[in-house]
């Protein structure tokens, strides 16, 4: 695989998918900004003691460490903000994914500057360059696993042209400079490595649970939710109705002689023809409107509105819509495929959350309804808002 099929494999999943895949990822994102954050703040702290400690007792050469001290102050403090910003964030629920990139954007900025100019001062205290390093190898890790591709791939340009600003400024004598060097360039190649692998990981595993949820909540034959889809949602919807003061309009479907139609035609010619009246079904209802296979030949279509005029629009479109499709039928009220439509209506108060499964059963009966005068057509249950 070349680099460029590497980068758009690793770098987002499908435009429809996108807006899924960031949400999921916001909490992950948020949890290590946290983290980052945390570590930060306790490992320049430490930075700071030893050497404060090291001056204090006479150590030689750390005199030059009081130079960088209010970058090690300003990226604890920094840090902090970012720390407690997140934790308001997280506790309002609200949403952070812009702000998590840009605060940490920053604070990985700030931090590159401190690493770089720790690199150009010259500190003989063994125990400051070790934290330092650490650092760097961590925050290196973090960015990667923290970031998109894209934004990772920005900074690290940024921070190469940092580290090339000062190798020509330092380019009469690199042997203070070139083993830090060598450290956060070496950090920064593992975690790119990681960081691909990780990401990609992240991305099949999303791929993967959506298409598990999409087997257990669709029909396979008609690509429409099947009939555990429906009552999930009917639920949640339900119970929508009655917080917003919506109607619920729920249609009930079945396809004329369907039986007749699978003994004349044979059963691989029936499930064409089911695959053709779920089409006419989603082709004539709202974009937001919810359709499901209930099974068998019986379809259901669930709608909340805040007027009934809706209904009766939706149900002439499903019936005009397979009436065009003209698919052929020898043994039925007509001579191409039909269907006949149960609708009930009602505009749900709280005495109602649990009245659910009345409210489909007059759906039902008002499709027997529909069979008993002619089939072809559409009826209304006699309870049905109006």
């Amino acid at each position: 695989m070349t680099i460029k099929k590497l980068l758009k494999s690793t770098r987002w999943v499908s435009t429809e998918d996108r807006l899924e895949f960031n949400t999921m990822n916001m909490k992950y994102n948020s949890g290590v900004t946290l983290l980052l954050s945390v570590i930060v703040v306790i490992l320049l702290s430490g930075s700071m003691l030893v050497g404060y400690f090291s001056s204090a007792a006479g150590a030689e050469g750390v005199g030059e460490f009081w130079l960088i001290l209010p970058y090690h102050i300003a990226c604890i403090a920094l840090s902090a903000v970012v720390f407690a910003v997140m934790l308001v964030l997280r506790k309002k629920k609200l949403s952070h994914h812009t702000v998590s990139d840009i605060l940490s954007v920053v604070q990985i900025c700030l931090i590159m500057a401190l690493f770089l100019i720790s690199a150009h001062v010259e500190i003989q205290v063994i125990g400051i360059k070790n934290i330092n390093t650490f650092i760097i190898v961590m925050f290196a890790i973090g960015i990667f696993l923290r970031f998109r591709i894209t934004i990772t791939l920005v900074l690290e340009i940024v921070f190469t042209a940092a580290v090339l600003v000062f190798l020509f400024i330092e380019r009469h004598d690199i042997s203070n400079f070139y083993p830090s060097l060598v450290n956060i360039i070496c950090s920064f190649v593992i975690s790119s490595l990681a960081s691909f692998t990780h990401w990609n990981t992240r991305k099949k595993q999303f791929l993967s649970n959506k298409r598990l949820r999409f087997l257990a909540s669709s029909d396979t034959l008609t690509r429409l939710h099947n009939r555990r889809s429906f009552d999930i949602f009917f639920e949640r919807e339900w119970q929508r109705a009655i917080n917003e003061g919506l109607y619920v309009i729920l249609f009930f479907i079945d396809v004329d002689h369907f039986k007749k139609y699978n003994d004349l035609y044979g059963h691989v010619e029936g499930d064409m023809c089911l695959c053709l009246v779920a089409d006419s079904l989603t082709s004539a209802v709202r974009k937001n409107d919810f359709v499901a296979r209930y099974g068998g030949e019986e379809f259901v279509v669930c709608l909340t509105s805040d007027s009934i005029d809706v209904a009766e629009r939706v149900s002439n479109n499903m019936l005009s819509s397979l009436r065009e499709r003209r698919i052929p039928h020898g043994d039925s009220v007509e001579p191409y495929v039909t269907m006949s439509i149960g609708c009930m209506i009602q505009r749900p108060g709280v005495e109602d959350a649990a009245n659910l499964s009345a409210f489909i059963r007059k759906a039902d009966d008002a499709l027997y309804m529909a069979k008993n005068q002619g089939r072809d057509r559409i009826v209304f249950h006699p309870e049905a808002a109006k």
